[in-house]
């Protein structure tokens, strides 16, 4: 598997509270956390590396806010191919993406160019009626586990089996109909499993407790009207909740007469009274059918079994949170773009584009730093604060650069006849420990005492 690069692609939004200009960069655009300000995306491409497990940013681009994911892709996609060209790398890399890069035209163009691919797949690329078809099929059948190893032994992270499917693409600009053998690979997380079972469980509770209350006559509470008033208000409720298959609920209607006497001028009567029950019985078959249905992630790859097995295919996905930290990192953390302060749109891209070096750059530094760590089967040590002899093998870029911390730089310029003095603080043991493993030469601070002397001397 080390032989197959793997291409990560991701979009992240980046929100300010700038002016909204007709064309402009930041445009109101969908996101989950403040949705009325403007934002603009970066589409970043990254590449694995097998010796630290750390995504280098291979490639991006800025997009304006109101840009929808799923068309982001291409553009960088076939950036990365071309690179991959001209640096003659045409070996056939695995492209990781998520479900927004499913769409059969992206999934053709990957084909074709020769690379393989791998994405969950949501439910309009995958119908609801085949998945139930394709999972109640196999979940009988022996399922394959994969485990964690741990350190109290190995730990099930889920289970899975895999299927196949033909798709075919026709492109409606040149009529072409392609058409090729794809990889559909069923997984079951364990722990995403028992959240979503419990889920259900809870939610049938609550609802129970709903039905149940939806009987009752309260004061302030709307007046049943009639048997048939509460049968609508119940199967309103069953629907809201998609429960309609799993809780069978039977109305019973007492009726109580009272017969009320004579008074004054008012003749005796007799009133009616009606009040409602209700009996809640689960249908055990359809919730355990319904968990079965539960928490399945499926996944199209067409890259060979002997290349990247369903095991694999998992552990690959699952390492989509390394482009994620990536994009941390440009949020707030080794090369923060936020807060923006500037204006124009052709300035943030100049940043976005400075940042994005320097992100290189860190990760250069970590993947150097790891590798040479690697070869001396060695850790890193005295770089976590309070804990001088924790150490690790392959150090972030923050952490070798916070080592740095408080090294000084004193120049007093000359006067009359007296030389220009130039002094720096003493580099120790890990500061160049870092500098050896990260690729430069021991004397690189010297270097620089000596320029900046020869600087004030001339």
């Amino acid at each position: 598997l080390e032989d197959l690069g793997t291409l990560r692609l991701d979009a992240a939004p980046f929100q300010s509270y700038h002016q909204i200009k007709q064309g402009g960069l930041f445009q109101k655009g969908h996101n989950k956390h403040h949705a009325n300000i403007g934002q603009f995306k970066v589409m970043l491409a990254s590449l694995d590396n097998a010796v630290n497990n750390f995504a280098y940013p291979l490639f991006h681009k800025v997009f304006s806010g109101e840009c929808a994911d799923d068309v982001l892709y291409l553009p960088v996609i076939k950036e990365c191919f071309d690179l991959f060209q001209y640096l003659a790398k045409n070996e056939p890399k695995l492209v990781v993406g998520d479900s927004k890069m499913g769409s059969k035209s992206l999934r053709s163009y990957i084909k074709k160019s020769g690379h393989y691919y791998l994405m969950p797949l949501s439910k309009v690329q995958l119908n609801d009626k085949k998945r139930k078809e394709l999972i109640l099929n196999h979940y009988d059948l022996e399922l394959e586990s994969i485990y964690k190893e741990e350190k109290d032994g190995k730990t099930l992270v889920c289970q899975g089996f895999e299927t196949s499917q033909k798709v075919r693409y026709e492109d409606e600009s040149t009529g072409e109909i392609h058409q090729w053998q794809e990889r559909l690979i069923f997984v079951l997380s364990t722990n995403y499993a028992k959240s979503q079972y419990a889920k259900l469980d809870t939610k049938i509770e609550k609802v129970t407790k709903e039905l149940i209350q939806l009987a009752e006559s309260k004061q302030g509470k709307k007046r049943i009207e009639n048997k048939q008033d509460l049968e609508q208000r119940i199967q309103k409720l069953l629907s809201e909740k998609s429960l309609e298959d799993c809780l069978e609920v039977t109305i019973i209607e007492n009726i109580e007469i009272k017969h009320i006497r004579k008074h004054k001028a008012r003749p005796a009567y007799d009133k009616k009274s009606i009040t409602y029950q209700v009996e809640i019985k689960e249908n055990t078959e359809v919730i355990e059918e319904k968990k079965k249905l539960l928490a399945w992630q499926v996944y199209a790859c067409i890259a060979p079994k002997e290349k990247v097995s369903l095991e694999q295919c998992v552990w690959k996905y699952r390492g989509q949170n390394k482009i994620e930290s990536r994009f941390d990192s440009l949020r707030n953390k080794v090369a923060p773009l936020l807060p923006i302060y500037l204006q124009k749109d052709n300035r943030i891209i100049g940043l976005v584009n400075l940042l994005m070096i320097a992100l290189k750059t860190f990760s250069m530094m970590e993947y150097k730093a790891a590798e040479n760590l690697k070869k001396d089967n060695a850790k890193l040590t005295n770089v976590y604060a309070g804990n001088p002899k924790m150490g690790t093998s392959s150090p972030t870029a923050k952490r070798m650069l916070n080592a740095f911390t408080g090294i000084s730089l004193v120049v007093i310029k000359r006067v009359q006849n007296i030389s220009t003095y130039v002094a720096m603080t003493d580099i120790n043991d890990v500061q160049m420990k870092i500098i050896k493993l990260i690729g430069f030469k021991p004397d690189i601070y010297e270097k620089i005492v000596r320029k900046i002397q020869l600087q004030f001397s001339t």
